[in-house]
């Protein structure tokens, strides 16, 4: 069966979720300037709890969600996600891919990437066995 209770996104698209939330006055979303996102990093979000009411602007409707969000860390630190809590507007929600479309989509990418490699060794090799041939 399909969890589409898990999201994933990027940076930007989390940025830009913390941001909405901020300009709507929901109940729930981080300080973005005390954030420390890494750039290229992925975020995992978790509904919560679908069509919830707040205390402030009742009239958009919007669920409460769980972040895992990776923040930049140096060389040899343990990895530790930054969690907290978020409301997202239902639309927004509904446009972010789910984990497991994420998930078959880098397998595909990955299969891909790993064909383009044997294709490439394949040829290298079949070069190397004609110039061998040419010097022996």
């Amino acid at each position: 069966m399909k969890n589409t209770n898990i999201r994933v996104v990027n940076t930007q698209n989390l940025k830009g979720l913390i941001r909405t939330a901020e300009v709507l006055g929901l109940n729930q979303y981080p300080d973005i300037r005390s954030l420390d996102l890494d750039e290229a990093g992925f975020h995992i979000l978790e509904l919560l709890l679908e069509d919830h009411k707040g205390f402030t602007n009742r009239d958009v409707i919007h669920h409460r969600v769980s972040v895992l969000a990776k923040v930049w860390q140096r060389p040899g630190e343990p990895m530790k996600p930054a969690e907290f809590l978020l409301d997202v507007r239902a639309q927004d929600w509904d446009e972010l891919i789910d984990a497991e479309s994420m998930n078959r989509a880098l397998d595909e990418f990955i299969g891909q990437l790993e064909g383009i490699k044997d294709k490439s060794k394949s040829e290298r090799n079949e070069l190397g066995r004609r110039t061998k041939a040419l010097f022996s």
